[in-house]
C-alpha cells in the first residue's frame, strides 16, 4: 500500500507561514515559500512510519528554508516519485 506524503509536514509550513507573517515576510516571499514546499509523494506505508518516527511534524537538524525539501526522505533513503493528481 502506499501513502501520500508531503514532503514538508504541513504543521511545519503552517509554522513557517505564520511566523514570516509575523516578521513581515512580504507576500511574494511567502508564496514562493509555499510554492517551492508544497509537495507531495507517493511511498509505501511502511517508509511513511520511518519518516514519522524522527521527523512527522518537523524537518531534520540543521535544514533551512531553501534547503532540500526532501531532507527527510533523503536522511531516511527513501526512494520517492512525486504525485501528480489527476486534475
Amino acid at each position: 500500500l502506499t501513502h501520500q506524503e508531503h514532503v514538508l509536514p504541513l504543521p511545519f509550513i503552517n509554522t513557517l507561514v505564520i511566523d514570516g507573517m509575523k516578521n513581515e515576510k512580504s507576500s511574494p516571499a511567502i508564496r514562493i515559500f509555499l510554492e517551492n514546499s508544497l509537495k507531495i509523494i507517493r511511498i509505501h506505508k511502511e517508509e511513511q512510519k520511518l519518516i514519522d518516527e524522527q521527523w512527522k511534524d518537523c524537518m531534520p537538524t540543521g535544514w533551512v528554508i531553501g534547503g532540500s525539501v526532501f531532507d527527510r526522505l533523503e536522511k531516511s533513503g527513501i526512494k520517492f516519485e512525486l504525485y501528480k493528481s489527476a486534475s
